[in-house]
């Protein structure tokens, strides 16, 4: 490709999605040179070795080489020469990749060019780069991921993409809260997905500090939902002339808890719609049973629901 410095490249992800490819070429020919020269070493009798923390030969490459030409020209060893040969054609093919990666980041690096570019370290911990290595915290061993698709793109749409994790070197004017370490951001979303778990819970249980107790003779009853509250409500019309035979022994305690459920029911409502009862949804719990008590015999005025027994 020309490196003239008028190209103007108009498709920053086709581009990069091109330059990424090569990088993957050259990282497949790089690992097939590996196997190669390790098979040297074996062909050539050489023995691998612990040093410090590294598991190495124990032979140099230069020493490795002399050995397979011997093998090749003097004892005429067709194997020494087919893999010395296989190892050009290798380096060969990696410097032309390489060579198409040089030329092609001249044209990224015109003045007219030098769109956003986003590389993710793929380590636990990764941050997000702006490029695939040069940034000082970017080791020659880091993994490393290339987000062609949101190439030329801002900061803020790759944030919404990706994550808030940019590098705090490659990207010293974020927003400190876009530049966060990945277990960090993990760690936060796990927090919000466990209490947004805990709060659609509530939508339907009492918190604690809503659970109402309803104490009656030596037993006790607790009501820790909405839909418990809300029968409350009912429990209490149902006593106030229970099937026509008078007042209920339980009817005082239920009055009291009716009192709390009522607060407890709007309070939420007014917290959050839909996991309370207005007044209004309130007084019609409290009228539909007024009117099933008297079908059922209770003597009670259908438009107060006192008692008239």
């Amino acid at each position: 490709m020309s490196t003239d410095t008028t190209t103007k490249v108009t498709d920053y992800v086709a581009f990069d999605d091109a330059q990424y490819a090569r990088h993957e070429r050259a990282g497949k020919t790089e690992a097939r040179l590996e196997t190669v020269r390790n098979r040297q070493h074996s062909m050539a009798g050489d023995r691998r070795e612990t040093v410090g923390r590294r598991y190495t030969w124990r032979r140099t490459a230069a020493e490795i080489w002399q050995t397979l030409e011997v093998m090749r020209d003097v004892h005429h060893d067709a194997a020494a020469g087919a893999i010395l040969a296989q190892e050009q054609e290798l380096l060969t093919e990696l410097a032309q990749v390489v060579l198409e990666i040089n030329e092609n980041e001249k044209i990224y690096r015109q003045p007219q060019n030098r769109w956003n570019r986003y590389f993710r370290c793929l380590n636990s911990d990764g941050h997000i780069h702006s490029s695939l290595r040069g940034c000082p915290s970017v080791h020659a061993t880091t993994p490393m991921g290339w987000n062609t698709r949101l190439s030329g793109q801002l900061a803020d749409v790759v944030v919404k993409d990706l994550g808030p994790t940019l590098c705090s070197i490659c990207f010293p004017t974020a927003p400190v809260e876009w530049r966060q370490k990945k277990s960090d951001v993990e760690r936060e979303a796990r927090e919000a997905a466990k209490a947004a778990k805990a709060e659609a819970r509530f939508g339907k249980m009492l918190r604690p500090g809503e659970v109402i107790t309803v104490g009656h003779g030596r037993f006790y009853d607790t009501i820790t939902t909405v839909a418990a509250a809300k029968d409350a409500l009912r429990k209490e019309v149902e006593f106030r002339d229970y099937y026509g035979h008078g007042v209920h022994c339980d009817h005082e305690p239920w009055a009291a808890a009716a009192v709390l459920a009522t607060e407890v029911l709007l309070a939420r409502e007014a917290r959050k719609p839909g996991t309370g009862a207005t007044q209004a949804e309130i007084d019609r719990i409290i009228a539909s049973a007024v009117k099933r008590n008297i079908k059922d015999g209770a003597r009670l005025d259908p438009q107060t629901g006192e008692s008239i027994a």
